[in-house]
């Protein structure tokens, strides 16, 4: 016979204990966020959206930028483009990336599949049979 292991007892008690649920109607805890006009109510102001507008819109950016666009530079001030691209981000948001969903020239995307059963591919294959002639229908 073997040994049954058993959990060796806890030292602790647990410390947390369990809040007071709210009171059903009213309660003084209920809907009292921060007063209007509060530093820290309601979103905050565009004080720092607009500073790095003016830092990325300044004069000197936007002639070392042309300076190094022109191609008169060699363009190794990596520190310089990371503050532009960052500054960018931030003030203008990212640019919204393409994605491909389709495979070569529009049609599926090539998918191989390896180390299935036979079964398996067929049951996959009956999937995408109902699949198709549920779409017909729908069209």
């Amino acid at each position: 016979m073997s040994k049954r292991k058993t959990k060796p007892r806890k030292s602790a008690r647990k410390s947390a204990v369990p809040g007071k649920p709210f009171l059903r109607g009213v309660d003084p805890r209920r809907g009292h966020g921060p007063a209007k006009g509060a530093p820290n109510a309601g979103r905050p102001p565009e004080v720092f959206r607009q500073e790095l507008n003016a830092m990325l819109n300044s004069e000197v950016v936007l002639t070392q930028i042309r300076y190094f666009l022109s191609g008169a530079a060699d363009v190794t001030h990596d520190q310089f483009w990371k503050v532009v691209m960052w500054l960018s981000d931030r003030v203008y948001g990212r640019p919204v990336q393409e994605l491909q969903h389709s495979g070569p020239s529009g049609g599926p995307i090539p998918v191989e599949l390896r180390g299935y059963s036979d079964e398996a591919l067929e049951r996959l294959q009956e999937i995408h049979d109902a699949e198709q002639r549920r779409l017909q229908l729908v069209s």
